[in-house]
């Protein structure tokens, strides 16, 4: 098959996984045999990496990637780093398999960016926001029965009682800070303005979502990220970038005062308009990391380790911030490496925006820094179905037909390929083999799995 076929085939099934693992999580995970909607999607994620690169093998034309030498370096050391870690963690097997998810989401990466270069602009335009928009359509169309249906039971509900399928609502929250963004694509693409009504009114429920869930790092991170483009921005683009993204979010807060706050305060007893001030305890374990780095500060814990940290203030099996946990479980040198190419890719985005380049990758720059923001607050990069969407959206936001820092285009031989498809089942094979591994203790605190801490 040619490669635009294949790129095709990437974006239809990444789509598919996603409808499977949310909207029909239920009856997936019943059918398979599993214990839980978080596992169905890492097995998902692990099962649509594994067929893409299968499906890389037969593709009939070159694959070409581009990759500059201090890119190259740089990615090296990263991995040699994660590795030595690894070896010198307490528990061996558990750092080697989030090396493997690591590697496993690198590789996401490598095929998205691969697919991409086979899309015209226009086709990859069109494509993404059919995917996100018919997502969203079904998910809100579903949030919106169980907010009927509460109504006519006269139930009330929680942050989490009308977001199904995610087993936490901050799960969803974590895909909407990327996928609000790619839902202004018809704002960038000439083809698409067709559908700008209708992308308002998507992102005006998602708005609503994100107030009924009291996501406030979801909102706080997209409001950060849409002044630093408000600044960045040409003075003529400005006021009609303001008034697109405002716009929705003043219909999502009526919404949200009628539907949310005003009608079940005369439907249910126990509604009050008191918003949530308390401590989500993210600092405890910031403070926690900050005193224990110390103690092996290079190489950090191993990868993985703050599963097993002892003393850490609450028992979740990751600190909420994406810096913080490279920095406990990896040590200073790869949390300096990871802190330095993610300054310089929001340098480069931010400048790319400055200068008013490439307009129609806006809402690709506006996902790829939503998603690094919230990541300081939330799991992002934890939880599988959003780790696969950043590894999307940086592919969208970075990967280009050129590149003035190329070595030379890398002619990728087939043998190659499959070699990458076969090291990819060994960590495929990794990854399933350490689902209910008697090593976890029995507590739902997600990390690869749902049981995610490892017994010391």
């Amino acid at each position: 098959m040619t490669t635009r076929v294949y790129a095709l085939g990437v974006f239809v099934g990444l789509f598919i996984i996603f409808v499977a693992g949310t909207l029909f999580s239920y009856d997936l995970y019943f059918l398979l045999g599993l214990e839980n909607e978080y596992d169905l999607k890492r097995f998902l994620v692990v099962g649509f990496i594994w067929l893409c690169l299968l499906g890389l093998c037969f593709t009939k034309q070159d694959i070409t990637f581009h990759v500059s030498f201090y890119k190259a370096v740089g990615f090296t050391v990263f991995v040699l780093l994660l590795l030595v870690s690894a070896l010198f963690s307490r528990h061996v097997f558990w750092a080697f398999v989030d090396v493997t998810n690591i590697c496993m989401l690198i590789t996401a990466f490598y095929f998205f960016s691969v697919s991409l270069r086979s899309l015209d602009e226009k086709t990859l335009c069109s494509v993404l926001f059919a995917g996100v928009l018919f997502f969203s359509l079904l998910t809100l169309f579903k949030y919106s029965l169980f907010l009927i249906f509460s109504y006519v039971d006269v139930n009330s509900f929680d942050i989490h009682g009308l977001i199904s399928d995610y087993t936490n609502a901050r799960f969803f929250n974590q895909l909407q800070v990327m996928i609000v963004p790619l839902l202004y694509i018809p704002f960038c693409c000439d083809g698409l303005r067709k559908f700008k009504k209708l992308s308002v009114f998507i992102v005006t429920l998602h708005w609503l979502v994100f107030l009924q869930t009291d996501a406030r790092g979801a909102i706080l991170s997209l409001f950060l990220v849409f002044i630093l483009f408000l600044f960045n921005l040409e003075r003529e683009r400005r006021i009609g970038f303001l008034y697109e993204v405002l716009r929705p979010l003043a219909f999502g807060i009526l919404l949200w005062l009628l539907l949310i706050k005003i009608i079940p305060y005369y439907l249910f007893d126990n509604v009050t308009f008191q918003l949530r001030t308390t401590s989500s305890g993210r600092l405890d374990f910031w403070l926690f990391i900050l005193k224990a780095i110390p103690d092996s500060p290079w190489l950090g814990f191993g990868p993985m380790s703050f599963t097993w940290a002892e003393g850490k203030p609450f028992p979740h099996a990751h600190p909420h911030n994406i810096i913080m946990q490279v920095l406990y479980e990896n040590g200073v040198l790869v949390c300096l490496i990871f802190v330095m190419v993610a300054l310089h890719v929001v340098f480069n985005v931010l400048k790319s925006v400055g200068i008013n380049e490439s307009f129609s990758k806006y809402p690709f720059y506006f996902s790829l820094l939503s998603g690094l923001c919230y990541s300081q607050l939330s799991g992002v990069l934890v939880m599988p179905f959003s780790q696969l969407l950043f590894s999307l959206v940086l592919a969208l936001s970075i990967s280009s037909p050129q590149q003035n820092d190329c070595i030379d285009d890398c002619r990728i031989k087939r043998w190659i390929i499959i070699m990458q498809f076969l090291v990819v089942t060994f960590f495929s094979a990794v990854m399933f083999i350490s689902y209910n591994h008697e090593g976890l203790s029995a507590g739902f605190f997600p990390r690869i799995w749902l049981r995610g801490n490892v017994m010391n």
